[in-house]
């Protein structure tokens, strides 16, 4: 009897030994900053007043009603439905590409994969290159092909900064929706191809009544982690453009940076990032719905 309660407790302490060492980095790395930072929402925390004080929910209605707030998260939602459409129209016609079988089939999957192995940074500041007012690839190009008479200086324009923004951003992005949409195809089951077939069906109703169907659970899961990466996309915004002209390639992410390292105003920037963070946590919430609706879709079929 002895010998097992002193197995049960070796047992125990030999887990808690193993655990321990390994949520003590998690606790400071990851609970104890994002418990800070709520304690920093609900004071006053600006460096350029020594005032620690406890102000309850004034930094989120200030935040909330800022001059910039509706028309930051405005922005926010165009780039990422714009990024979303445009990512999931070259990702289809792509996995569908990478799904025939054709000579230089493997070299196409290799250079799909390129921007994926690439930083936002390094990404973001190749497109500031080619989007240059001086030098530019873009302007080079367009200039040759007669579409404009002189160099164009495209990030000063409000409306085609953020068209530029977005191209950056789905070039950097198409790789996983791509690999997705492919995985998808490639579980269709033949026998539906075969079926429509028989029944004299053109290729455009096979693509919308079988691929497409079949697809929508992938769509689904693209568009929610797409969201969810758009709401939060910070690097490329400061390579490029920096939130101009005038603030409006600004997303609510690079609203946030501002807030905390350039007006030092910590108590706006916090309650500014737990305001995105619920809103991650909504589209999460949707994200694992899709894939349980997926799941159940996909084992249903």
């Amino acid at each position: 009897m002895k010998k097992a309660v002193r197995g049960k407790l070796e047992k125990r302490l030999f887990i808690a030994a193993t655990i321990i060492p390994g949520l003590i980095p998690i606790f400071l790395f990851f609970f104890y900053p994002i418990a800070y930072a709520l304690w920093v929402s609900f004071h006053n925390y600006n460096l350029k007043i020594d005032d620690r004080s406890f102000v309850g929910l004034k930094n989120y209605a200030e935040v909330v009603t800022s001059y910039y707030f509706w028309n930051t998260m405005k922005i926010t939602v165009i780039f990422a439905i714009l990024s979303f459409l445009i990512i999931i129209a070259l990702a289809t016609g792509t996995a569908l590409l990478l799904n025939e079988r054709f000579r230089g089939q493997k070299i196409l999957q290799v250079l799909v994969l390129v921007p994926w192995a690439i930083p936002y940074v390094v990404g973001g500041s190749m497109w500031k290159w080619i989007y240059n007012a001086d030098f530019g690839l873009l302007n080079a190009v367009l200039l040759q092909l007669g579409a404009i008479q002189e160099f164009q200086p495209w990030l000063t324009y409000p409306n085609i900064s953020l068209v530029l923004l977005v191209t950056a951003y789905v070039w950097s992005e198409l790789p996983l929706p791509t690999l997705l949409i492919l995985t998808g195809l490639q579980s269709v089951p033949e026998e539906l191809y075969e079926s429509a077939l028989v029944d004299g069906a053109s290729s455009w109703e096979k693509f919308r009544k079988i691929t497409v169907e079949w697809l929508k659970p992938m769509f689904l899961i693209v568009f929610i982690w797409e969201t969810l990466l758009a709401i939060r996309q910070f690097d490329l915004v400061w390579v490029i453009t920096q939130g101009g002209p005038a603030d409006t390639t600004a997303l609510v992410s690079f609203f946030t940076w501002r807030e905390t390292y350039s007006f030092l105003d910590f108590g706006h920037g916090a309650a500014l990032s737990y305001i995105i963070l619920v809103i991650s946590v909504v589209l999460i919430y949707f994200y694992f719905k899709a894939l349980r609706m997926g799941a159940v879709e996909l084992k249903v079929r």
